[in-house]
């Protein structure tokens, strides 16, 4: 019985010894099966045989997967200058083995750029971003493209800014206006004698001369008829300019004025030029030589004192509560009371476009300031625009380009003028002295 007893523990012992040896040959057999999977798998890539070797990529795929060989094998596309295949196998293959790994949309993006397929690159990097798999790598791949855009089919005579509102732009051409969208594509036919910025509602005017405000797909939703003086009597617009503030501003052939949009009368005042009424301010003249500011309450602010008054693309004098008037000629950074926010005096300036940087002439060159006057280390340019959208057209060696919120060059000076950035990375340019086209980044493509 005690021989017994004593014998038990050796025969587990044993067992146990040749469970262990047969697992441990077993491995090694799979790690050889494996090795030479993947040994044949680049000798027939070496040969030129890609199908036997990428069908033995994944025989050794199949036994022990890993980022690394999934890379491999992927840059046997790559290096064949296969870039369509290499995506291929990123989608199909690589990204659902590995879908939280960062050297996944590392080659993800290392293939669709070979393809020049920027959109797709910048689709890729959204999903890594999200995924919290960003990396060095990653971001340093992209780097040299972050600004990487294509200039869209069409050109016009004429562009004005693209709606906050809506996306669409007004565009002329052979004298006639209508609206595009950010794809380029025409919305509402080049139909109007004139036409300008879209907010809520674009002002036009038809080819018989009535003056509206159109919907954005070209139905009239305020006409001209609404509209009547102080005694109630027609007031007779020709046209209208951008609604802002709650009022329209319109010229009846010989003055502008504000009328309010709940009951379309006139409000008082009648002027030689008026700006729209946008964030609490706008400016008015009645001589057409000197300028005082309006609030939106109709008061004038200040006495009619400034020669000149900055005016962005929107047609707007103020943003970030601060805007230029030019007195005794020289501009000057103000509150929208007309104070004066610093002593320093400016040969010319672009008004701010949003609450970052504006672009101010000093001593023959043009820099950019902040809302406190301070001025910003981003270099000296021939002209320069305000910051539209964390992007500024400057000029170098008479063309036009862009730089960013760090002075760093985002896109080449060679345009012969450039305009505002939208906020979904659009903006008109000029790729001739004549004409314009929709430039669109393709980081922020839709």
């Amino acid at each position: 019985m005690k021989k017994f007893r004593l014998g038990v523990p050796l025969l587990l012992v044993l067992l146990f010894a040749g469970s262990a040896y047969y697992l441990t040959d077993s491995r090694a057999g799979v790690i050889r099966e494996y090795n030479e999977k993947l040994q044949q798998a680049r000798e027939a890539v070496q040969n030129g045989v890609l199908t036997d070797g990428m069908s033995m990529y994944r025989e050794a795929l199949a036994i022990h997967p890993s980022v690394e060989i999934y890379t491999e094998a992927g840059n046997v596309f790559l290096d064949k200058e296969d870039p369509s295949a290499a995506y291929s196998w990123y989608e199909k293959e690589f990204a659902p083995a590995y879908p939280d790994a960062p050297k996944t949309y590392e080659f993800g993006i290392r293939a669709s750029l070979a393809a020049q397929d920027y959109q797709e690159a910048f689709a890729i990097y959204d999903t890594c971003a999200k995924r919290e798999a960003l990396s060095t790598a990653v971001k340093e791949l992209m780097e040299p493209v972050w600004y990487a855009y294509e200039l869209l089919y069409g050109r016009y005579d004429q562009a004005a800014a693209f709606s906050v509102d809506n996306g669409l732009a007004a565009v002329a051409s052979d004298g006639r206006w209508g609206y595009v969208n950010q794809k380029g594509t025409s919305v509402i036919g080049a139909s109007y004698l004139s036409a300008d910025l879209f907010a809520t509602y674009a002002p036009v005017v038809d080819a018989d001369g009535n003056a509206s405000y159109i919907d954005a797909s070209g139905n009239a939703k305020i006409t001209a008829s609404q509209f009547t003086n102080e005694d109630g009597n027609p007031a007779g617009i020709k046209q209208f300019r951008p609604l802002a503030g709650g009022f329209a501003l319109a010229f009846n052939g010989s003055s502008w004025s504000y009328y309010d949009l709940e009951t379309y009368q006139k409000r008082p005042g009648s002027y030689a030029d008026a700006t729209v009424i946008a964030n609490g301010v706008g400016a008015v003249t009645e001589d057409g030589n000197t300028w005082a500011l309006i609030g939106a309450d109709g008061s004038i602010r200040t006495p009619y004192d400034y020669e000149e008054v900055a005016v962005n693309d929107r047609g707007e004098i103020c943003c970030a509560d601060r805007l230029f008037v030019k007195k005794d000629g020289t501009y000057w950074l103000t509150d929208p009371n007309g104070t004066q926010i610093s002593a320093q005096a400016y040969e010319d300036a672009d008004a701010f476009y949003e609450d970052s940087y504006a672009a101010v002439k000093k001593d023959g060159v043009w820099q950019y300031i902040n809302a406190s006057g301070e001025e910003q280390n981003l270099g000296t340019f021939e002209e320069a625009k305000s910051f539209s959208n964390g992007m500024a057209a400057v000029k170098i060696n008479g063309m036009w380009g862009y730089i960013d919120l760090e002075g760093k060059q985002a896109i080449a000076p060679v345009f012969y003028d450039a305009g505002a950035f939208h906020r979904a990375g659009v903006a008109f340019v000029k790729q001739t002295e004549d004409d314009w086209s929709v430039l669109r980044l393709y980081r922020r493509s839709s």
